[in-house]
């Protein structure tokens, strides 16, 4: 919901020495859905100049937070990265480290849920697996060259709110396509890579849950924003990043099933994600906004 009373904002430059916009938190998307779910719970909003020399390839805007604790705002760049998979996620990260002096990098959309998550849940990551890295001699056998581990402040601060504030979810308008459990916060790996995941059971990607059995859900651009993160830290830049993912579907385990029901079954999985893009969208903007503003690791620039 768009906030009606206006925040008052830190007072600092918002222009870095170097000429880019200085922001506290750059937040990437990758769907309409969730663009528009967190895009609804920012202030102020307004488009991020472009110029001939840098055009605004990913619709950033800039929207503020209000912080309960600090009694300013915090300013973020939203943007969407348009594709899936991880190259996008990549392409999205260094254009916003190219366009903003920012502390922080957070990715937060839809995923496929797994050890046991329900739809509308939410899981914020501690660790990135690439589970697309491996050896195929007598089958896949996944390889943990691609680990990365996401920040822990966030993870922290999740525990806390979903502890803490239990009704956190009383904020998503939204109603959910079946049910009405309410959403529980999750925090463990992500798996990430360019499949979408609707057999858990397959040869390609049993051998991922049997190497990780861990994991809480899967989804495509994590590991290209890991990646970029790693590349900037290389170069010098202290920037951090996490990912928060509200789980639009479940993957199922086809092959215990008859061919015919299998078949059915692929039908039923992509409607099923259709139907609960909005709301898994709208529960990980909740949670992502609500930590920000009651509980982020420090405070907004200039306090």
């Amino acid at each position: 919901m768009q906030r009606s009373q206006p925040a008052r904002l830190a007072k600092f430059s918002r222009r870095s020495s170097r000429g880019k916009a200085t922001v506290d938190i750059a937040i990437i998307t990758v769907l309409p859905e969730e663009h528009a779910a967190v895009h609804q719970h920012l202030e102020q909003t307004s488009p991020v100049p472009a110029t001939r020399g840098r055009p605004n390839l990913y619709a950033w805007e800039f929207g503020y937070i209000r912080s309960d604790q600090y009694q300013a705002s915090y300013r973020v760049a939203l943007g969407i990265a348009g594709r899936a998979g991880e190259g996008s996620g990549l392409l999205a990260v260094m254009d916003a480290i190219q366009t903003f002096t920012t502390d922080y990098v957070l990715l937060v959309g839809i995923a496929g849920g797994l050890g046991g998550l329900r739809k509308g849940d939410v899981v914020v990551s501690d660790y990135i697996y690439g589970y697309e890295y491996g050896k195929v001699d007598d089958g896949y056998h996944p390889r943990p060259d691609w680990t990365f581990s996401a920040d822990l402040g966030l993870a922290n601060a999740a525990r806390v709110l979903s502890v803490r504030k239990p009704t956190w979810s009383d904020d998503i308008d939204l109603i959910p396509p079946e049910g009405k459990a309410r959403p529980v916060v999750r925090i463990g790996p992500i798996a990430s890579g360019n499949k979408v995941i609707d057999d858990i059971s397959d040869p390609s990607f049993k051998p991922v849950l049997e190497h990780w059995p861990k994991l809480k859900a899967v989804e495509m651009e994590g590991l290209g924003v890991a990646q970029a993160i790693q590349q900037a830290r290389e170069k010098g830049l202290v920037l951090n990043y996490s990912m928060v993912r509200g789980i639009s579907d479940v993957p199922r385990n086809k092959r215990s099933r008859a061919a015919s029901a299998a078949r059915e079954i692929v039908s039923t999985q992509t409607q099923e994600r259709d139907q609960w893009k909005k709301y898994a969208s709208e529960a990980a903007a909740v949670l992502t906004t609500q930590i920000i503003r009651e509980a982020w690791r420090q405070p907004p620039r200039g306090v």
